[in-house]
């Protein structure tokens, strides 16, 4: 996965110099925490879609996503594969409080999901796999009759 470390390292810098407030999350996010064994990109969530859009269309191929599950646009840079979430994809959209933990990738500092909003957003844009996922982790009930 360096390859792909190194598309997040070159992301990361980009969206940090332009002073855009993101968040890391999706596969990626639950694999750092030891909730999934691999990931195959990366999902973005931005304060400012058009900022964020402006930034990763620069670093590679830019295709529009499908506003319905949440997705602004889709991205291929540095051989990763990088989603766009809409700020409408978290309620309330993505306040700085929503990403104050941070992981240090390669040397730069990459703002992720708090695990309630990775929870939130996969319930907005009807992820139930990963919405499932994230409460089995936390001990939560699905709340399903047997």
């Amino acid at each position: 996965m360096a390859l792909k470390e190194k598309a997040l390292k070159r992301m990361a810098e980009k969206l940090n110099a332009a002073g855009v407030v993101w968040a890391a999350g999706g596969d990626w996010l639950l694999a750092q925490k030891g909730w999934l064994r691999d990931y195959h990109d990366f999902e973005v969530t931005a304060a400012d879609d058009e900022a964020a859009d402006r930034v990763l269309t620069r670093l590679g191929m830019r295709q529009e996503g499908d506003p319905a599950s949440g997705q602004a646009a889709h991205y291929h840079f540095d051989g990763a594969d990088v989603t766009l979430m809409s700020a409408q994809s978290l309620p309330g959209g993505l306040p700085e409080s929503v990403a104050q933990e941070r992981l240090t990738v390669l040397g730069v500092q990459v703002p992720v999901l708090t695990t309630e909003a990775l929870l939130a957003q996969a319930r907005q844009t009807g992820n139930h796999r990963r919405a499932e996922l994230i409460s089995a982790c936390l001990g939560e009930t699905s709340g399903k009759a047997d």
